[in-house]
């Protein structure tokens, strides 16, 4: 019925106007999303729908038909790479700083961009009007070799109320819902809303909203692994169990719609009897 109901809602909004649908990392999709994907597939041939759906080359979806095309996206080459990080960092980059972030990212876009913000981040750029000049030898600076390297760097360089605010984020999942955050963080009101802004600025994470109140996603699922990875395992197991009973004492609507999500939280914090029930 839920299926039906979209598929109509799609097809309603097509007959209006052109539709563009996105969705993104289907490597990662649960089987109930990925088969409505596969119905929005071949429901929307005969119709003006856009679906754009980006995955990993291990993902071996079975769509066919005279509508679907495939586009493999190659590794950039060094002068793409170069330009994005400009594009990044807004203005343009020393040679040397430039030299040293095609050399790190091997022509990865998420890098790029993340090792770019990683060396403004560092305060060895000093803005010159249309472009940055390097502060000092760039030798002696620190540069992060890995993306996960760059991504824990940075989260390493936030104020503490933003890092925790990231952290319980993390935990609680790729999108996480302000109430529930602010809920399990137990962070004033005014510092919780500051630490977001913070995120936010950093461009780690973006705004949105739910049914119930607002929310925010991870810009992607790599800094949200690093936030939870950069938590003892302990702590973690903690806040897996008070999201939960967050969500069953404080969030009863979420966590009657959304079983699954309590019985996850549960699970990862040990306590295997109180996530059977759900």
């Amino acid at each position: 019925m839920t299926f039906a109901a979209l598929l109509n809602w799609v097809e309603g909004l097509a007959t209006r106007h052109p539709l563009l649908v996105v969705v993104e990392d289907a490597q990662w999709l649960d089987p109930t999303t990925l088969e409505l994907v596969d119905r929005i597939n071949d429901r929307i041939a005969q119709l003006p729908v856009l679906l754009l759906v980006t995955f990993r080359p291990e993902f071996k979806p079975a769509w066919s038909g005279a509508h679907v095309d495939w586009i493999v996206l190659e590794r950039l080459d060094p002068i793409e790479a170069a330009a994005v990080a400009e594009a990044v960092a807004g203005k343009r980059l020393p040679q040397e700083v430039l030299n040293e972030i095609v050399a790190h990212t091997d022509g990865i876009p998420l890098f790029i961009e993340e090792l770019t913000k990683a060396m403004r981040d560092l305060n060895v750029l000093v803005d010159a009007g249309d472009h940055f000049d390097l502060l000092g030898s760039l030798p002696a600076v620190t540069v992060p070799v890995t993306l996960q390297d760059t991504l824990m760097a940075r989260l390493d360089r936030l104020p503490p109320s933003a890092r925790h605010a990231a952290q319980v984020g993390a935990v609680i999942g790729r999108e996480f819902d302000r109430a529930l955050l602010a809920s399990v963080s137990d962070m004033p009101a005014g510092e919780l809303e500051t630490a977001l802004s913070e995120l936010i600025g950093a461009e780690l994470i973006l705004s949105g909203c739910t049914a119930a109140s607002p929310a925010h996603i991870f810009k992607h699922a790599l800094i949200q692994d690093a936030a939870y990875e950069s938590l003892l395992k302990r702590r973690r197991r903690e806040l897996h169990g008070a999201i939960a009973d967050a969500l069953v004492n404080r969030f009863k609507d979420t966590a009657t719609a959304h079983p699954e999500l309590v019985a996850g939280h549960y699970g990862r914090a040990g306590l295997v009897e109180q996530a059977v029930p759900y």
